[in-house]
């Protein structure tokens, strides 16, 4: 009975703090949390223990917040390089609907990229999971990979319906802003599964040792700089951003022209962007890496059997099973 108290009071404010905002031509005052991060943490922690205990294999699983602890190492295999030398708190901003092609990579990429990464393998990790109906009988399989594959960092899902391609992106940030998600980091990782970091040398030393930096970025178009800024990756301190950033989500402009905007007078304006290396595509198209060698891009946005450096041609048909990924690292 007790539990079941808790539930529900949790589940009142997840509901108040949870609350899906539209977008418009006028973005909403930013609102105060009900409550703070710690008492957050707590909440989703429990409605985790709850939702993926034991006993809980068949119970459905609602839209929600879900918070699970690190899993402490007693075998000394933990992933990534040893003796990360943060004097900086990073956070894994993840936005995935779990497809085939994302848990792929998941599956594939991720285990070699975390065992060179610090960033990868050391941070806190967000997943903005959006999930549809169809989805729903695959869904604590879905956020069982995500368990298994981040088990060693602290893990935090926000469940949430799908809304679309490009509106997904959007609200992933907008709901970021609005329920104050980045609140006591000092850098956010945004990227995707299948957009992968094989070098991190320049971007950990920005973070570690550009104290001016508060942006990582890749540009999208060398003709028309600045004007649309990838968003499949991108690194930001939440602490120089306009208070109103992401808060409109007006479909008039694209996701990319959308950051661009929002990240303008308070990141770009003052000169403090750093672009990642050898990772701006080659072609009229926002995706990192695309028309390179992956040899020299510092981060790619992979797609299965396609050659980066050539597009338009298909190296061969992808086998689902072969779970050897083809980033050289």
């Amino acid at each position: 009975m007790a539990m079941l108290i808790l539930l529900v009071f949790f589940g009142v404010v997840e509901i108040i703090c949870s609350g899906f905002f539209t977008g418009g031509s006028n973005p909403e005052p930013r609102q105060e949390p009900p409550f703070d991060r710690t008492s957050r943490v707590m909440m989703q922690t429990l409605l985790a223990q709850t939702f993926f205990g034991d006993d809980s294999s068949n119970s459905s699983i609602p839209y929600g917040s879900y918070t699970f602890a690190s899993v402490s190492n007693t075998t000394g295999n933990n992933n990534g390089p040893p003796n990360p030398t943060f004097n900086f708190r990073p956070l894994l901003f993840i936005t995935t609907h779990m497809s085939d092609a994302h848990i792929w990579y998941l599956l594939s990429c991720w285990p070699p990229a975390m065992q060179h990464s610090q960033i990868l393998a050391k941070s806190d990790v967000m997943v903005y999971l959006t999930s549809s109906i169809e989805q729903k009988d695959d869904l604590r399989r879905h956020i069982n990979i995500l368990r298994d594959r981040f088990q060693h960092q602290n893990l935090t899902i926000h469940l949430k319906t799908n809304p679309g391609y490009e509106e997904g992106a959007m609200a992933a940030m907008k709901d970021a802003a609005l329920e104050k998600w980045f609140e006591g980091y000092d850098w956010v990782v945004r990227l995707n599964p299948d957009v992968i970091i094989r070098n991190e040398t320049f971007i950990l030393d920005t973070m570690q040792n550009d104290h001016n930096a508060t942006g990582i970025l890749i540009d999208c178009d060398s003709k028309n700089p600045l004007s649309m800024i990838n968003t499949d990756f991108f690194a930001i301190k939440p602490s120089a951003l306009d208070k109103n950033a992401f808060m409109n989500v007006s479909m008039d402009v694209t996701v990319e022209g959308h950051f661009s905007i929002d990240i303008r007078n308070s990141i770009i304006n003052k000169g403090n962007h750093r672009w990642v290396p050898g990772s701006q595509p080659t072609w009229h198209t926002c995706r990192a890496g695309f028309g390179r060698e992956m040899e020299s891009a510092d981060v790619v946005h992979h797609h299965k059997g396609v050659d980066l450096s050539r597009p338009w041609a298909k190296i061969h048909e992808p086998n689902e099973k072969d779970l050897r990924c083809p980033i050289p690292f």
